[in-house]
């Protein structure tokens, strides 16, 4: 099951074409299942805060990546008498910078949620929350 789909995606203002919204919402998914120990894969439905933070995974991941067709490079600096711009050579975020980004996301969004079975998603099991 999808944690988001591309209708939903595009509805809450998403600008990806349907084959990079594919590709960055599958390495998102796998972003979450990794973190919740795959407890969403079976769920029959999805919960709200899962969907929105797919759609802020997808945002982060494709401003990571240098082959998203929405990539922009950031400004190095800008001038206005002969109009110039010059890019910086770098990602906008470097994937260190992407990756503390998505972790705390992940927390950010579901750290108190569960998951169809009662456990807490972020919660692996080995203690209580109090």
């Amino acid at each position: 099951m999808d944690y988001l789909t591309f209708d939903e995606y595009q509805s809450w203002g998403g600008k990806l074409d349907e084959t990079a919204f594919a590709r960055l919402s599958y390495k998102a998914k796998r972003k979450i299942d990794t973190r919740t120990f795959n407890r969403l894969t079976n769920a029959a439905e999805i919960i709200e805060p899962v969907k929105r933070l797919m759609f802020e995974l997808i945002g982060v991941l494709g401003n990571s990546d240098s082959t998203s067709e929405n990539y922009t490079p950031a400004i190095a600096s800008e001038g206005n008498d002969g109009y110039s711009i010059s890019f910086s050579s770098g990602n906008i975020l470097t994937l260190d910078m992407a990756d503390k980004k998505v972790d705390e996301l992940i927390t950010e969004y579901l750290q108190f949620e569960k998951a169809p079975n009662g456990q807490f998603l972020l919660s692996c099991g080995l203690g209580t929350l109090r």
